[in-house]
């Protein structure tokens, strides 16, 4: 069977005698070494068409000349720079990678080759007796013991027998540490190599089989050959994630090769910057891993990574940041400090950086009495000298009864000599018992201030005013700070948990109507405003003030971003400095000098066709390629009649058996292989079969249904019964098959422009330039039109408008999915609608999407997809019908 593939490129300007050279070079290059198809190009002068050809190749993906003609047309591409390159193929299986070249479409491609089988334990010398020791001690009474006892064994057999009986062995921490301890005690790995990078070999045999792996060859994480092994796998596309991350999490214990394993990790973490968690779980290992490795080299990564439109979390990105830069860290983490949620995990990381004791006083001053714990806290960790501070600190927090039972307050009282359980005695009395003198803090600041405070401080005042006695004069102040966290939280901050409005009811009847509300409602701050002369005396703060003459949001707008922002030098500063540590690793593994710093970052590939993630599940891969066993004497197609598109008989393998044997009716028994067209899995819904006499009239028809399923090939089975008058008058039968084809299929793409979330005052049109999409899905147009959100609420609005490219059999109902994207490919939102497509108009789907600030503020791309199936009837060949075939009379 053949495969036809169609290219041209168009623009509207007449084509230069240059650029005619150009294609005409092109078309040389690519002339030779084709083995059954031919390349080539007709020339043009005037415009659209430039340049058009034909190349048909045969349908065998993995034949030479398809690969050849992926790699001229993908040359072809970048001949002339401002035209543009159009390829289609019969098939509808070629389309642009975002990669950067001409490919076939991987989830789409029938013949996949079957999953490679695990390799093979290496050829050692192993000891029985010792692996059979390893295997009973899964489930052993003794296995402490029994683990003792092989630490006194040669380590080196002891670990080849481990290595080679791990993979067939459940889960078992005894096992795992067995072969982790004889590690740790061979110098010479080498004899252990091939059974080390054995285990990584996929298929995973179990859950947590790259994890358990990861760990047990800990101790020999920096040897030269596992240290490459990794790296591949690292700096792979495909495979399995949670393999990925397992070797990421072994590459961190790769400390004595850190020049080898840093500027992987530094690559893959650039490659996958922006993308979120679900898409890039591997990014929080690696950030951690760049923790362990403990290199101050990595500082730009961290530094941008902060900055990143989408990071993996304050947490793991500050520890791992205080772990591996030291005080080199301290200025960037004192501008982190004020961004949303980043705060108290900055406090912990100050806690391991010994340069840190300067900036722990100063937060023991804080306003925030969470501050003042933790600072407490992490200084009396920093020696005795520390400790008339802490005790300092715990007074003035006992002067608000803040956390009286707190684990940190006893600590405090353990390091001055207070066992935990016994009576507490006073701060000043415990400090001079040990030879020192008192010191004096200054007392926390008024609630007023803490509840616009720029800060997470300001989230925490709010949630904790009047959880244990109101103040009716705070009343007011708590509306206006509510007020004051709803509109940050429309710009990305962290909001606060709503206050219990009940408490407040108590004290202030008239509030009751309130009182069984979680969360705030504008109506709220109405009643408050409206009624504040019935209600005692309210204290505010001049920021609270403006609150209530200017409103929350026009305060709001003035407070600090929540993000963590470059400015533009610093920016291009840091990334260039990233930049050469990826240049310095390319340049040493080709063995070359240092080349530029000027490394692009590719973004993440989102697959062309296939849209499944869009719709919740994967469609399952097809299975290997099969050809039916053809018959021995088959029945042949009358010339002219197989026209089927999307299904197929498959020649050779159909038989057509007439049955007389019954007197009382005639049977036709039809048998046959069915080859699936599609660039998806089809299923039968029916056959019919038609008899026609000699002039092509039809005389009778029979059915039977279907319900076959099936990727390339299938068996088609069946017995009908004809009435005798039409069958002596037939001469022919055609065969029909009515199947359904499922597809899932990217239909519109757009880049958006960034949206920095002002306020608007209308609605308006989301600029958008959209994106080609390749040729693979069904014959729709869609066009879309999305509004950004007002500035009351965090909504995006979209219209989608589709139009049937050609005629539907039928109407059809269709799933129709509208999604954000962020910069790395990751989704940040979607809309699952349905809608029904019918033949003679177009379509229109009004949804919307509701996305939070900082999530919207990512968004870079918008896509639509479809869902749905198609159904057909198609006539796949007709038959003689012989009379001297057997059973015939």
């Amino acid at each position: 069977m053949s495969w036809k593939i169609t290219y041209r490129i168009e623009r509207d300007a007449t084509l230069g005698t240059d650029e005619r050279a150009a294609l005409e070079a092109h078309v040389a290059s690519h002339a030779e070494g084709w083995v059954a198809a031919r390349y080539g190009l007709e020339l043009g002068g005037d415009g659209p068409v430039l340049a058009r050809g034909m190349t048909t190749v045969p349908l065998d993906f993995v034949h030479a000349d398809v690969a050849r003609v992926l790699d001229a047309l993908t040359a072809l591409r970048g001949v002339i720079a401002d035209a543009t390159c159009i390829v289609e193929d019969d098939r509808k299986l070629i389309g642009w990678d975002p990669i950067g070249r001409y490919a076939i479409n991987a989830g789409v491609v029938p013949s996949s080759a079957p999953a490679p089988a695990p390799a093979p334990p290496p050829a050692v010398d192993v000891d029985p007796v010792l692996a059979d020791r390893i295997r009973k001690l899964v489930g052993h009474a003794d296995a402490w013991t029994e683990r003792r006892s092989l630490d006194v064994q040669d380590p080196e057999q002891v670990a080849l027998a481990g290595l080679a009986v791990f993979r067939e062995l459940p889960e078992c921490y005894d096992v795992r540490a067995t072969i982790s301890n004889a590690l740790e005690k061979i110098a010479d790995r080498t004899p252990l190599r091939d059974a080390m990078i054995a285990l990584w070999a996929e298929p995973a045999p179990r859950e947590d089989w790259w994890r358990d792996a990861a760990r047990a060859l800990e101790p020999a994480a920096s040897d030269p050959a596992l240290v490459d092994a990794m790296v591949e796998i690292v700096r792979a596309d495909v495979g399995d994630d949670e393999r990925r991350r397992a070797a990421i999490e072994l590459l961190a214990y790769a400390r004595s090769a850190w020049a080898d394993v840093l500027p992987v990790l530094v690559a893959r973490l650039r490659r996958d910057r922006d993308r979120s968690r679900d898409d890039a779980r591997w990014r929080e290992r690696a950030i951690e891993a760049l923790g362990q490795l403990g290199r101050a080299e990595a500082l730009p990564t961290f530094v941008l990574e902060m900055a990143a439109e989408t990071h993996v979390g304050w947490y793991p990105l500050l520890r791992a940041f205080g772990r591996a830069c030291g005080a080199e860290a301290l200025p960037w983490l004192r501008r982190v400090f004020p961004c949303s949620g980043a705060a108290e995990y900055t406090i912990d990381v100050l806690e391991d950086i010994p340069g840190a004791r300067d900036w722990l006083r100063e937060l023991a001053a804080s306003p925030e009495p969470r501050f003042r714990a933790l600072a407490g806290r992490y200084l009396g960790r920093r020696g005795d000298s520390e400790l008339p501070l802490v005790a300092a600190i715990w007074k003035s927090l006992d002067v608000i009864r803040y956390e009286q039972t707190s684990s940190f307050r006893e600590e405090a009282q353990e390091r001055l000599g207070v066992p935990r359980g016994q009576p507490f005695e006073d701060w000043d009395v415990l400090v001079r018992r040990r030879g020192q003198e008192p010191i004096e803090v200054p007392p926390v600041g008024d609630v007023l201030d803490g509840l616009v405070a720029d800060d997470d401080s300001r989230m925490r005042a709010v949630e904790r005013l009047g959880r244990d006695e109101p103040d009716p004069s705070l009343l007011l102040a708590l509306v206006l700070a509510v007020e004051l966290d709803e509109a940050l939280g429309r710009r990305g901050h962290r909001k606060a948990s709503s206050p219990k409005w009940d408490v407040w009811a108590r004290l202030v009847p008239a509030w009751r109507r309130f009182s069984d509300r979680y969360g705030y409602s504008p109506d709220m701050g109405e009643w408050i405003r409206a009624n504040r002369g019935d209600l005692p005396p309210q204290r505010l703060s001049p920021m609270l003030e403006r609150i209530l003459d200017e409103g929350a949001d026009a305060v709001a707008a003035t407070m600090h971003d929540p993000r963590f922002l470059l400015d533009a030098a610093e920016a291009i500063t840091i990334d260039a400095a990233e930049r050469v540590l990826i240049a310095k690793a390319k340049a040493t593994a080709s063995g070359a000098g240092v080349a530029s710093p000027a490394v692009e970052a590719a973004e993440p590939a989102v697959l062309p066709f296939d849209a499944s993630e869009l719709f919740g599940a994967r469609m399952e891969p097809p299975p290997p390629r099969v050809a039916p066993v053809s018959r021995e004497a088959p029945s042949e197609l009358l010339d002219g009649t197989a026209d089927g598109e999307a299904v197929a008989l498959v020649p050779g393998t159909t038989w057509v058996d007439v049955d007389r044997s019954d007197p009382t009716l005639p049977w036709l028994t039809f048998e046959g292989a069915v080859e699936n067209r599609s660039p998806r899995p089809l299923r039968l819904a029916s056959l019919e079969l038609a008899l026609r006499d000699a002039s092509g009239v039809l005389q009778d028809v029979a059915r039977r249904v279907l319900r076959d399923q099936f990727w390339h090939f299938q068996t088609v089975d069946a017995r009908v019964g004809f009435s005798q008058g039409s069958f002596d008058r037939a001469t022919a039968v055609d065969a029909y098959l009515t199947h359904e084809v499922g597809y899932r299929a990217r239909v519109f793409a757009a880049d958006l422009a960034p949206y920095d979330g002002a306020p608007l005052d209308a609605r308006v049109p989301w600029p958008y330039a959209a994106r080609p999409i390749e040729p693979g899905y069904p014959q729709i147009a869609a066009r879309l039109a999305v509004f950004r959100p007002r500035a009351d609420y965090l909504r995006v609005e979209f219209v989608v408008e589709l139009t049937q490219r050609s005629p539907l059999r039928e109407p059809t109902e269709t799933e129709v999915c509208v999604a954000l994207r962020n910069r790395g490919g990751s989704v940040v939102d979607r809309s699952i609608l349905k809608a029904t497509l019918e033949n003679g108009g177009p379509t229109f789907v009004h949804g919307q999407l509701n996305v939070d600030l900082p999530m919207l503020r990512t968004a870079r791309r918008i896509e639509v997809a479809l869902a749905g199936t198609t159904r057909r009837t198609e006539r796949v060949g007709a038959f003689a019908l012989r009379r001297d075939q057997p059973g015939s009379p």
